[in-house]
């Protein structure tokens, strides 16, 4: 796709050799192309694409799915920009995409990112669960924004359920899944949804 055009070269030299001056000292101008300034959206195209709050334990259920090493820390905003992860089952690979934290600012970034997806992970801290917060309106909003869309699956995940001590209910039409990364557990109900097997 051609976005602006191209300059002309000018003639050198050669083109005005002759038998008697095969050296000429003559050349002439381009012409200068058009110049604009592009503002290019990044639409990966990947299969599963991780959305949550700052420190809500995206990198580190990514790093337990796949292996893959993101930065982990216990401080928010680890993830200053999004990662692709790609892990091999089955004989068949798969892309991870790890968003910015969800916050307002970044909301309609992830929503772009998140175009070519086919599935959507919402990752909430079980120690932070409340009705009602900024993040769980803005989880509601990319679930609307894609519900219309019958490619993609929708999912929300539990993680640090080893921290919690009675698993809360979640009001959703999608499937919940609780996982705790660091004891391992729930990965596999998670895997058969994301893997299919």
């Amino acid at each position: 796709m051609k976005v602006a055009k191209g300059g002309i070269g000018g003639k050198g030299n050669i083109n005005f050799a002759t038998s008697t001056n095969q050296a000429p000292r003559i050349a002439t101008q381009g012409k200068e192309g058009t110049a604009k300034v592009l503002n290019l959206i990044f639409s990966p195209n990947v299969d599963i694409v991780v959305i949550g709050a700052p420190n809500s334990g995206k990198s580190s259920l990514i790093a337990s799915i796949t292996g893959a090493s993101p930065e982990i820390a216990s401080y928010p905003f680890t993830t200053k920009k999004p990662h692709l992860w790609t892990y091999v089952h089955n004989f068949s690979r798969y892309t991870f995409l790890d968003t910015t934290p969800l916050v307002p600012e970044t909301i309609e970034e992830i929503k772009t990112l998140s175009k070519r997806a086919k599935i959507l992970l919402f990752i909430i801290d079980g120690t932070q669960i409340k009705e009602g917060t900024k993040v769980e309106k803005l989880m509601k909003e990319i679930e609307d924004y894609f519900e219309e869309d019958p490619k993609k699956k929708i999912a929300r995940v539990i993680t640090k359920t080893d921290q919690v001590k009675d698993l809360p209910t979640i009001n959703t039409p999608h499937p919940v899944f609780f996982v705790s990364a660091t004891k391992e557990e729930g990965l596999s109900e998670l895997k058969k949804f994301l893997f299919g097997d």
